[in-house]
């Protein structure tokens, strides 16, 4: 999406952003499982790179390290080349300059929920119950993008038109489950489908989708796809807005 489309999308939901933002992205550097599911989840060091972010929030940190029942800081080095929400931070830098930001990698499989969702559930929870403690309003934001599909990431055909229409029909189902902040009908698809399509913002979504699970719902702003090789392969994407339930 080009940055005059991603800019109209959202600029009408700015009013409704907040001081505080939760950037929860997709971690692509795990490179082993001893590290579990939100051992990326934190940074200690703050992000001096002004104006694309002024500062961590130490206060939601350190509670977070505090609370949270393993070491959330496992992992830090997976920060250093981690690229999911530099969209979302020039974006914010240049819409709410004065916004503070807690980085939050998010990286479990389908097999890794089964074995560990009681730690993933009780995270959720905690990055929820925080929210409404801080003192003032808190945002989520979710940077991921949805199917991976083409040779590019392992299959053995190169996509045609008809492909990409059937991965952006079966996006709907679960974009579809994500207005509803419906964590297990969002879940239970990627189940059904093996998550073949590579889907690699499962779990940040289904965190997102737990955290807001009751009490808001969604708006799909913009859904597409972009071509990054020869071969046709492609990346499905989705823009959506969440708003708080009357």
């Amino acid at each position: 999406m080009s940055v005059s489309r991603f800019s109209s999308c959202l600029a009408a939901q700015m009013d409704r952003f907040i001081n505080l933002r939760r950037l929860s992205g997709t971690d692509y550097h795990s490179q082993t499982r001893l590290l579990e599911c939100f051992d990326r989840f934190l940074t200690q060091q703050s992000f001096n790179r002004p104006p694309i972010t002024r500062e961590i929030t130490d206060s939601y940190q350190q509670s977070l390290t505090r609370l949270a029942p393993r070491d959330l800081r496992a992992s830090e080095y997976s920060h250093h080349r981690e690229h999911t929400i530099e969209f979302q931070a020039v974006f914010l830098a240049l819409s709410q300059p004065e916004a503070t930001i807690v980085p939050l990698l998010c990286s479990f499989s389908l097999e890794d929920l089964e074995s560990d969702k009681d730690y993933i559930h009780e995270m959720a929870k905690l990055l929820c119950d925080l929210a409404g403690s801080q003192g003032r309003q808190v945002g989520f934001i979710a940077s991921v993008d949805l199917a991976h599909i083409g040779p590019r990431y392992g299959d053995n055909f190169r996509p045609h038109e008809g492909t990409l229409a059937q991965h952006l029909r079966a996006d709907s189902d679960l974009l579809a489950a994500l207005e509803e902040c419906d964590a297990r009908q969002f879940i239970g698809i990627l189940r059904g489908e093996r998550n073949e399509r590579r889907i690699c913002g499962l779990a940040p979504l289904y965190v997102l989708a737990r955290i807001f699970e009751g009490s808001a719902e969604g708006r799909l702003l913009h859904h597409s796809h972009v071509t990054v090789d020869q071969n046709d392969s492609f990346v499905t994407f989705a823009s959506m807005a969440f708003y708080r339930k009357a």
